[in-house]
């Protein structure tokens, strides 16, 4: 019993060391002015497209290139720009908000854009109205779609709970099902936007060693909600979770080091390292399947072995 309470100590300790490393970068920041909005992106209709949404995972962000005030352009080797080289012929969009949660992805108030700071491609309104507009002007080209948006929504009921793993636990099952009904709204929405685009959904991972089974269990109960709901709108989970969050403790520990930047920050930051952004591409193309008419396919990023993490920074999908 000393030992469970000192595994689950030492794992709160960490959650609250993350939690306010997110909150410092959120509110110390300096305001810059506002960038203006542009439709230019809605109106245009290229061939092929990949469309990218939601919070600080798609936006590519890493606390140790932040300038003051934050640049969009730093955030360079994020899953999407991975993508991007990739497949050069895609034109790629990203609308997605650090900080962005599924409450403020439907009704607007994007964190970032609020605080004054760039986005990577401006619009007004809130981020699922912007990209049900996008695709709608998209209807006749071949695209897909991923969104990675749950991160701020788990930190929200961290920060309420004051990451007490008791009361997370408690409060857990309740904001899940609420979680999956906002879900369930920004899909459908994207779907009945686009009918035939391929969307993709990022599976949770989380930073937090060493393995726990309360940890464990509340994102396992997490996933469980996005698969069913993302099932219902026919759409994809990329899931990097083998990869991420290996259930033995050492290579948990390896892996986070690997494929986060906690180890090089101090458990300042849990956003993924460069190798991390990698393995979320991998996972990402591995679901976004294109027949022979182009696109996206499996073979787009090498298949590699990831079943023992790498020294960083080089990771196991370059």
């Amino acid at each position: 019993m000393k030992t469970t309470s000192r595994i689950t100590q030492r794992a709160a300790r960490v959650v609250v060391a993350f939690v306010g490393a997110l909150l410092t970068t959120t509110l110390v920041m300096p305001l810059a002015p506002a960038a203006s909005a542009s439709s230019d992106r809605v109106e245009h209709r290229p061939d092929r497209y990949l469309l990218a949404l939601g919070d600080s995972i798609s936006f590519g962000y890493q606390g140790i290139k932040v300038t003051t005030p934050p640049d969009p352009s730093v955030f360079d080797t994020g899953y999407v720009d991975v993508l991007g080289v990739r497949y050069p012929s895609m034109h790629v969009t990203n609308f997605s908000c650090p900080g962005e949660t599924t409450t403020t992805m439907i009704a607007g108030g994007c964190p970032w854009s609020g605080a004054g700071w760039g986005l990577h491609d401006e619009y007004t309104g809130s981020q699922l109205h912007a990209a049900v507009s996008f695709l709608r002007a998209q209807r006749r080209s071949h695209g897909a779609v991923t969104v990675a948006i749950w991160g701020n929504d788990i930190l929200a009921l961290r920060v309420a709970c004051e990451a007490d793993i008791a009361c997370i636990a408690e409060r857990a099952p309740a904001e899940i099902a609420e979680f999956s009904k906002r879900l369930d709204t920004i899909l459908r929405a994207l779907r009945a936007a686009s009918p035939s685009a391929r969307i993709a959904v990022l599976a949770a991972t989380h930073a937090i060693p060493p393995p726990t089974a309360e940890i464990d269990a509340l994102y396992d109960a997490l996933n469980t909600a996005i698969v069913a709901t993302a099932a219902a709108s026919r759409v994809r989970v990329a899931d990097p979770r083998a990869v991420f969050n290996p259930p033995d403790a050492a290579e948990r520990l390896a892996a986070i080091c690997a494929y986060t930047l906690i180890c090089v920050t101090g458990g300042a930051d849990g956003h993924p390292s460069d190798a991390g952004y990698r393995v979320i591409a991998h996972s990402f193309a591995a679901v976004l399947r294109r027949d022979a008419t182009g696109g996206l396919s499996h073979t787009g990023i090498p298949r590699t072995t990831c079943t023992s993490p790498p020294q960083p920074p080089t990771g196991c999908v370059s």
